[in-house]
């Protein structure tokens, strides 16, 4: 383009200038109605939630099937969740149960129905899986509890008592009371 032509140039710059305010006007009214549009009940298929730590390593992956906003809070409930939990000691834990659910603070995870808790190395199972009915994962404190019945199997020994606290940082489990077990040779 010559100098000769300043009213062109001038008009080009005006023309682009012009639709990049477009462009963003109208980004930005978008983003503003998908926000105020969320609402209560509103669901997501197969999602994946992902958490990391200061430096940024991994130390939470959550999966499920359905994840539905349940109260203007932001609690989010899961159907089918499999969570892989990172942290930074022992051994990784692999979790999944029926249903779960999130606070809006994402701190602690509550698990329901066929719960199964397993440490895991490497992506393999390290051998023992307990299995309960409710549990509480408690992601700040790197811990795990219920005060429901668990069923503790390794191989083909099996423990059975009611409650239980893990401290999986450490990977350390106890049974908390009415312990009873079977050992095979």
């Amino acid at each position: 383009m010559k100098a000769s032509h300043p009213l062109l140039l001038l008009l080009m710059t005006g023309l682009a200038a012009g639709t990049w305010w477009l462009a963003n006007r109208d980004a930005t009214q978008r983003s503003t109605r998908v926000d105020s549009s969320a609402a209560v009940g509103d669901y997501i298929n197969e999602p994946l939630f992902e958490q990391t730590d200061a430096r940024g390593q991994l130390t939470l992956r959550i999966e499920a099937q359905q994840a539905r906003e349940t109260d203007t809070e932001g609690t989010v409930d899961l159907l089918a969740p499999v969570i892989r939990y990172f942290p930074q000691g022992h051994s990784d834990w692999l979790l999944h149960a029926q249903h779960g659910s999130l606070p809006p603070d994402r701190n602690i995870l509550t698990l329901n129905g066929d719960v199964a808790m397993e440490a895991v190395s490497a992506g393999s199972a390290t051998g023992a899986i307990a299995h309960t009915d409710r549990l509480t994962l408690d992601i700040n404190r790197e811990r795990a509890s219920t005060n429901s019945p668990v069923a503790l199997q390794f191989a083909k020994n099996k423990l059975i008592g009611e409650g239980m606290q893990a401290d999986l940082k450490a990977g350390t489990l106890a049974l908390q009371s009415k312990v009873h077990g079977s050992f095979t040779r």
